[in-house]
Formats: structure tokens, sequence, C-alpha cells
């Protein structure tokens, strides 16, 4: 059965350390200092850097250092836009990516309510949609232009280069030193006599996902030239120490997928038939196979000891089970076999958790984002390197979409996932809902002649009448 603590979403948590609290309070006070453009450092490091599990608890209401974080934003945001009224909080309004995030977010909240009808959920979702919407819209008014993105990527490299010296130590160490600060095990757990190393993130497949999910940025990175070569080595090399040190299949399986989608590349203009060939491709793989086309799951050994046999469980279960889940998801799940509480797959998750609207609201969400990234680069035709750059934005969603089938994020990495979505949104607005008008509603204005004085003026022979075209020159014989 599934354990008490993890059934409407907590992991319990460890009181918060006097180190963590004055670090939140420190990089809260950042927040509100800091000049705007700055501001995105202090919140992403901050945020990421701190175990999630580490809680203050007062009453029933679990307040982890993020949710500080997080308050402190939104009274800078609050201040820069109510008070000062320098920025208003999202440029254009709401985004297609936009709406489409909040519509799955609400029906997700609104479905996990419904299923479960208890007072403990409502207040578990209640904190959810709290953190959500307000870290994702605090995102949203921190990138906003190209300049904005560029920090908030800086931001995640070096969250990431950390993660890899840590996740290094713990190899060499067989400590997190992390775990002295609580939230995280201090003793690393072990799978096949190595070492799965995690640092300040929950599990070890979150912090190899988060590594591998960097990778392509580091090409995008080096494209931006200057000082951001540099810092594309120091990515790409951290990217590969937090996958490898993970010791997971899904980071590997999400850091080849970074790499393959830039195999892609020549076939950038041909793309809509790549994605019906893949499609033809599983359709004909399902009928030709003795099982099912997603038993390839099964096949997946990329590190001795991995899980794919329950990865492939989850969604042979989840797909057989369909009507059990479909209207508002099913807490059966637990029943369908062994382990199956664990849904470490975020569509299996979604779809178990918030019914079939649920799943297709995030399948939306995801191509929202690609047709956002598609139409940007499509905008810059006659321009390889801009095109490019928004190729490797769409590679590290792809690399992002693949970890999925193997981690659900529970931690504090979901505020990696909205400062993606954030960025997507702030290289992709101009390009979305664009209307160009139509011919027929357009009018044109007269030509207005320019009179040239040092010139003569041409003098336009009258146009000739019908009845002048009947008579016969004098001069034609």
């Amino acid at each position: 059965m599934i354990p008490e603590n993890l059934k409407f979403g907590g992991q319990g948590g460890d009181p918060a350390s006097i180190i963590s609290i004055c670090l939140m309070l420190f990089a809260g006070i950042l927040i509100l200092v800091l000049p705007k453009r700055h501001v995105i450092y202090a919140f992403l490091l901050a945020a990421l850097l701190i175990p999630y599990a580490q809680v203050i608890l007062i009453g029933n209401v679990h307040l982890q250092m993020l949710r500080f974080l997080t308050m402190f934003g939104m009274v800078r945001l609050f201040w820069e836009w109510i008070i000062v009224r320098k920025q208003k909080p999202l440029i254009g309004g709401l985004q297609p990516i936009d709406r489409a995030f909040i519509y799955f977010t609400v029906v997700s909240g609104i479905t996990f309510v419904l299923l479960n009808q208890e007072m403990a959920a409502f207040t578990n979702r209640v904190g959810v949609l709290f953190d959500t919407f307000c870290i994702y819209f605090l995102l949203r008014f921190l990138i906003r232009n190209e300049e904005d993105v560029t920090r908030a990527i800086k931001a995640l490299v070096i969250v990431a280069c950390l993660g890899a010296i840590f996740m290094t130590i713990e190899q060499l160490a067989a400590k997190n030193f992390f775990g002295y600060l609580g939230g995280v095990p201090i003793d690393p757990v072990l799978r096949e006599g190595r070492i799965r190393s995690q640092a300040f993130f929950a599990h070890a497949l979150i912090a190899g996902s988060y590594g591998a999910v960097m990778l392509p940025l580091s090409l995008w990175l080096w494209l931006k030239g200057g000082e951001g070569k540099l810092l594309a080595i120091f990515c790409f090399f951290s990217a590969t120490i937090m996958t490898v040190t993970s010791a997971s299949s899904t980071p590997i399986m999400a850091y080849v997928a970074g790499i393959a989608a830039f195999g892609f590349w020549p076939l950038r203009r041909h793309m809509r038939w790549v994605q019906w060939g893949t499609v033809a491709m599983l359709i004909f793989l399902h009928i030709i196979m003795k099982g099912p086309v997603w038993a390839l799951i099964d096949h997946i050994d990329l590190v001795g000891g991995n899980s794919a046999n329950h990865r492939y469980m989850l969604v042979d279960q989840c797909i057989r089970h369909f009507w059990d889940w479909w209207l508002i998801g099913t807490n059966d799940n637990v029943n369908w076999g062994w382990d199956m509480w664990d849904t470490c797959n975020y569509y299996v998750n979604t779809a178990e958790g918030g019914g079939f609207l649920a799943l297709l609201l995030l399948f939306f969400l995801i191509w929202r984002v690609f047709q956002g990234i598609g139409k940007a680069r499509a905008a810059f035709e006659n321009d390889n390197r801009k095109q490019f750059m928004y190729w490797c934005i769409g590679a590290m969603m792809f690399a992002q979409c693949t970890a999925y089938f193997g981690i659900a994020y529970f931690d504090q990495a979901v505020v990696a996932w909205y400062a993606l979505l954030a960025i997507v949104v702030a290289l992709t607005a101009d390009y979305l809902g664009v209307r160009v008008p139509q011919a027929s509603t357009v009018e044109v204005a007269p030509p207005v002649p320019v009179h040239i004085p040092w010139r003569k003026p041409v003098e336009k022979p009258a146009p000739v009448t019908q009845f002048q075209k009947r008579i016969p020159s004098r001069t034609s014989s």
C-alpha cells in the first residue's frame, strides 16, 4: 500500500536547520533590494540549492523554504507593479503557453480534490496551487526578454556546476554533505554497488535529469559568444557529471535524447514528416511485435539494476485500467501490482491523479511549447545562427519530455521546469498570436507625386477614347 505520508503528496519533511533559514532570509532580502535584472539569480539559486523537504511547521501547514522565497518574490512583484508602477507583471498579457499551463494546473487541482474528497486533500491542493502559480508568474515577471533569458540560464548552469561538484564529492567520500542541513540523507543510496549521488535534490533520478536537461543549453550559451563560451564549457561538463554520477537510466536517456535532437537539424524544414513517420513506425511495431509497443521500455537497460520493468508495468497497467481513471483519476492503482503506487512517470502520474482531461491538457501544454519554438525558429529563415539557438531550446524541452518517462518531480526541481517554460514564453511571445491583416482589409493610400525641381515634368498623353479609336489616322494609307 502507499505510505500514508505520501497519500497527499507530502514527504514528511525535516525541521528546517538554522543554516537553511539564514540562507532563505538572506536570499529573501536580496530579492527585495537587488536591481530587478539580478533578482533571478537570488531566487533561482536559493530555491534550487535549499532542499525542499526542510520545512517550518505551523499547525497543520508545512511551509518549505521555497514558499518563503516565493512570498518574498511576490512582495517584489507587487511593489514593482502596484506601488512603483514601473512594469506590468506580464508583457503582452497571457500568452498561449500561459493559458495552457493555467488550464492544466487548475484541472489537475480540481480532479485531485474530487477524487479524494477530504479536507487534507483540499488543503494540499491549495498549497500546491499557491506554489505553482506564484512561482510560475514570478518567473514570468523576471524573465521577459532575451537578456533575462541569458541571466536565467546562467543561474541554472551555476546550480548545475554546484550539483556536479557535490555529486562528485559524494562519489569520493560516500557522504552527502547537504544531508547535514537536513532534507536529504547523509549516507547515499547504493545500487549494484554504485553510489547514486543526489546532492541537494530529493532523489538521484531528479538530480541526474536536471543535469541532462541542461546539456543542450551549453550550445545555446556557446552561440551567445563572449563569456557565454566559458560558461558553456562548464555547463557541458556539469551536465555530463550529474548524469553519470546519478547512476540512473532515466538521466542517460534524457542526455541521449538531447544529443539526438540535434541530429534532426538538417531535417528542420520537414519535421512534420518526421513526426508522422515516427507515429507510423510505432503503429507498425505495435502490429508486428509479440507484445505492445510500450514493452520496448522493458528492454532499456543502461545502468545495472535499473527498474525498466517497473516503468513498463506502470504504462501497461495504466493503459489496461483506462476506465478506472479516465474521469477524475484513481487511488486503486496501488492494487494493480507490486509497487504500483510509485508512479515515477510524469504522464502516468498525471493520468492516474487527474484523469484523461488532465493528461490531454499536459500534452496540449507540451504541444504549445514546441509550436511556439517552431514558429519563432521559422521567423529567422535567413539566419541559421538564430535558428540553431531556438533549436537548442527545443532540444532542451525534448530532453525534459524524455526524462518525464522515468520521473515525476516532487521537490524543488519543479522550479527549474517552470523556469524553462518561462524561458520559452519569453523567446517566443513575439511570434505567437500575431495576426497578419488580410489584403482585402488593407487600405492603400494613393502615391504622392514627388516634384524634382531640376527636371521638367513629363506630360502624360491624354487617354484615347473609344470614339477616337474608330477614326482612321490621316497618315495611314
